[in-house]
This record gives C-alpha cells, sequence and structure tokens, in this order.
C-alpha cells in the first residue's frame, strides 16, 4: 500500500463534510492523487485559494512528521498486532519525554525522536533477518550501514532534544496569552503589564 496517499484519501473521505462547492473541491483534492500529471499553475493557484479560505479543514494534511511516521510503521510491519503495538510505544514514548508539556519546538524534537526510534528498530530487525545464516557479504555491509545511519539519526535527535530543553525558551502560547492580557485586560496599561513582568 503506498500510505503517502493516505492524507489525500483522508481529505477525499471528507468532502461530504466539508462546505462550498463540493463538486469543485473534489476536483481540486482529486490533483495528483491518481495521476502523476503536475498541477498546472492554475490549478495551484485555485488549491491555494481553497486552503487560505479553509485553514482548519486542511490543516491536517499538512501534519508532514505525523504522516512521515504512519509510512515508516506502515512499512515496517504488516503484522496488525505488531504495528498497533508499535503505535502505543510511540505514544509512551511521547508521553515519557512530556509531549503535552512541551513547548511547540520541543514537540518538534519529540516527533523526530519518536520516528526515528521507529525507524532505527524496524532496520535493525531488517539487518537481523537478512544476515543470520549464510548471507553474501554485501548484504551485510549494506544492511549494517543504514543501521548506522538510523543510530546517528537518533542520537542527533536526542541531542537536539537536550539542547532545545536545557535553553529553556518560553512556550510562544503562553506569551501571546500575555500578550493579549497586556492588551485587553482591566485597569491601566502600565499595571497590566506590570503584572506579566512580575514572577
Amino acid at each position: 500500500m503506498d500510505t503517502s496517499l493516505q492524507p489525500k484519501r483522508a481529505v477525499k473521505a471528507r468532502l461530504p463534510a466539508l462546505s462550498g462547492n463540493l463538486e469543485e473541491l473534489a476536483q481540486l483534492v482529486s490533483i495528483g492523487l491518481d495521476t502523476d500529471k503536475p498541477p498546472t499553475a492554475d490549478e495551484t493557484a485555485k488549491i491555494r485559494a481553497w486552503l487560505a479560505a479553509n485553514p482548519d479543514e486542511f490543516r491536517h494534511v499538512g501534519e508532514m512528521a505525523k504522516y512521515a511516521l504512519e509510512r515508516v510503521v506502515d512499512t515496517g510491519t504488516t503484522w496488525a498486532v505488531e504495528r498497533e503495538s508499535v503505535r502505543l510505544r510511540i505514544e509512551e514514548l511521547k508521553t515519557s519525554l512530556g509531549y503535552e508539556g512541551s513547548n511547540h519546538i520541543e514537540r518538534m524534537m519529540i516527533e523526530q525522536v519518536v520516528l526515528c526510534w521507529a525507524r532505527l528498530y524496524f532496520l535493525e530487525q531488517d539487518l537481523a533477518n537478512s544476515t543470520k545464516g549464510n548471507h553474501q557479504r554485501e548484504t551485510g555491509i549494506y544492511w549494517d550501514r543504514r543501521v548506522t545511519s538510523a543510530q546517528h539519526r537518533y542520537n542527533q535527535a536526542l541531542i537536539s532534544l537536550a539542547k532545545v530543553r536545557k535553553l529553556k525558551l518560553p512556550d510562544i502560547t503562553a506569551i501571546q496569552a500575555q500578550v493579549a492580557y497586556v492588551n485587553a485586560g482591566d485597569g491601566p496599561l502600565e499595571m497590566r503589564a506590570q503584572k506579566v513582568l512580575t514572577p
């Protein structure tokens, strides 16, 4: 199964729930879905207009980290029990890394960590399966290089997360809430600002 089509099919399945000219929208969603023909400049302009007009309906299509992780899992195993177990383990890892309580940048780093984790251990299984018993030297070298590369990516993702957390970057959502309070709160502006700045 080509899991790269999942986000496109997900949108197509939701067409009845979307507003506007559904026939026109269906045509836009179908661009590039069942054909290798690239979209024209006019088609691209129409797609951008639809995305600008319906950001909430289409935002999930742009969740590249989510679909990259889904693809790693779906291509890593065809056994449904293992696939769903891995997905549960991924959620456990995200929770243990404090995903919900992290700021946006840390969340992106955590997503990269769990992606690299899944890829690494699927490749470890491929290495074990491909080199058990008698095998060609080239096969062993090939899989060893792939695992080594995945290990490097995983280690770098962990290091990047640790560095970002060491910086203790402020939560942009909290900052936006504070700015909104200063701009719209009750009382003199100086007093509202002082409340925000006081630890």
